[in-house]
């Protein structure tokens, strides 16, 4: 009864994924029992699909140790390699040492007595056997990669990108964006066949602007998303059932009660809770500051020391670029009162409109541009015609540190939001950063940082006459000849 046995448990072991990952885990960590939950079943259901080719591009978000690169970074090479030795697969990471990892692993599983028997035809190459790169006897293999090494002059039939951008590098949009242009230029293009080829991406969320919410934007990708508490009822089929996850259910019951749960909110900041653990990026406070940090005012100021508007152009205008943000402000004393604040995407021709129409609005009597990607044009453009524009750099800082050497003001409640539409996406904006767009928070900081490097002159006043809704400067006795101006 034995070899029967062996050539049924084999059979299965070809067309039931979730049955080879149970047998596989048992290799990879012995001594340690899978409880084949429900997630575990619907993740490995939909890799399940990527093997027949019914779905091409799959995205699986899922929060940090519940096997997500286990299930389709290692079992998932192994299974296909088993079904096809020829499958030819390439798995890219953030760092070299973690596709390597997985790289053994999959050997680890081949290697094993019972792999070998329920797939007899699939065996490893002794002519190329590497940590990066294994071959089969027949053509296929894995190779392995990083972000930085690429994967030039090698082609596949899959490509799994599993966790392409290191969490501590989650804030900087260098980063981001040197995954995705790795990703769109280089990766994609490494398929053989375009009608057959598969992409995997499995990572945890870690900011809006990742690799996952670039591609998400595309609605070309299949998308498994599955956050450690459940944030609504959802039903998901698993072969001839449906699983019911309710509200608020924990992902993993088996692991995490609720003394587990609450251990594992109280270790986490706000915001790696809310993308890495629930996957969930755009409802992110990072906890720097909170909408009560920015008292409201009904009206604007009556009076004020300086008018100054701040800039921060993009570069481009396309519906995928970072907005350009301005901010307008009255200086009343320590206190920064935002009066009106736009935010668009606009070319450059626009751009130079819209600062003409806020100029004419608000008659500033200082324009802070950055001096960066439009910046200089602009400032060049308004100051054609008379404007008093300055120039300013980030002197080297990081976005980041330009916020936190201003966060005492904004916990002294200095910065005073007047009434307008503007405000929601203002706040969202501020209470999220470092996490999401920072257009409207860099417009801010550079506020910020040249008011307090370049204090108002005591002497100097404006008022608003809103009899006549003008701008009048008030009369100083410690001016001589001193006489009221108005601006219309």
């Amino acid at each position: 009864m034995e070899q029967p046995d062996r050539k049924v448990l084999a059979a299965v072991l070809h067309v039931d994924f979730p049955a080879f990952v149970e047998r596989a885990f048992r290799e990879v960590e012995p001594g340690s029992r899978l409880v084949m939950e429900d997630y575990i079943l619907l993740a490995a259901q939909t890799l399940a699909m990527v093997g027949g080719r019914s779905i091409r591009r799959l995205i699986i978000n899922m929060p940090p140790r519940h096997l997500k690169s286990l299930l389709t970074s290692v079992f998932l090479p192994a299974w296909l390699l088993g079904r096809d030795p020829r499958t030819r697969i390439i798995i890219v990471s953030h760092q070299m040492d973690l596709a390597e990892r997985f790289s053994r692993l999959i050997r680890q599983v081949i290697s094993g007595l019972w792999y070998r028997e329920a797939f007899a035809e699939t065996q490893l190459s002794n002519d190329r056997n590497t940590a990066s790169d294994f071959e089969t006897t027949v053509g296929g293999g894995v190779r392995a990669s990083s972000i930085k090494a690429g994967v030039t002059g090698h082609g596949a039939d899959i490509i799994i990108v599993d966790d392409p951008l290191d969490a501590k590098d989650a804030t900087s949009e260098a980063e981001r964006t040197n995954v995705i242009t790795f990703f769109d230029h280089a990766l994609s293009s490494r398929i053989d066949d375009p009608k057959t080829g598969v992409i995997i991406v499995v990572a945890q969320r870690l900011h809006e602007k990742d690799l996952a919410g670039h591609l998400l934007q595309t609605g070309d990708w299949e998308h498994l998303c599955l956050p450690f508490i459940a944030p609504e009822d959802v039903k998901y089929p698993i072969g001839n059932r449906i699983w019911h996850r309710r509200k608020d259910d924990v992902l993993s019951p088996a692991r995490f009660g609720p003394a587990e749960i609450a251990a594992t909110r109280k270790q986490q900041l706000p915001h790696v809770f809310a993308t890495q653990w629930q996957q969930q990026p755009t409802a992110v406070s990072a906890g720097w500051v909170e909408e009560a940090d920015f008292p409201r005012s009904p009206e604007r100021p009556g009076m004020y020391s300086r008018c100054i508007m701040s800039w921060d152009p993009a570069l481009k205008a396309g519906p995928q670029s970072n907005h350009s943000a301005c901010i307008i402000a009255h200086e009343v004393l320590e206190k920064i009162f935002i009066v009106e604040v736009w935010r668009g995407r606009e070319d450059f021709e626009n751009l130079c409109l819209v600062a003409s129409r806020l100029i004419d609005t608000w008659r500033p009597t200082h324009i802070l541009i950055e001096d960066t990607a439009l910046g200089p044009a602009l400032g060049g453009h308004l100051s054609r015609f008379g404007h008093n524009i300055i120039q300013v750099g980030t002197k080297g800082k990081s976005k980041e540190e330009r916020f936190q050497n201003n966060l005492d003001r904004f916990k002294a409640h200095h910065v005073v939001l007047c009434d307008g539409p503007w405000i929601p996406c203002f706040l969202d904006e501020m209470v999220r950063f470092p996490f999401g767009e920072n257009d409207q928070v860099d417009a801010l900081t550079q506020l910020l940082s040249w008011t307090r490097e370049n204090p108002s002159p005591p002497a100097k006043q404006f008022v608003v006459n809103p009899s006549r809704h003008l701008l009048v400067r008030e009369r100083n006795p410690q001016r001589d000849r001193c006489k009221p101006f108005a601006w219309r």
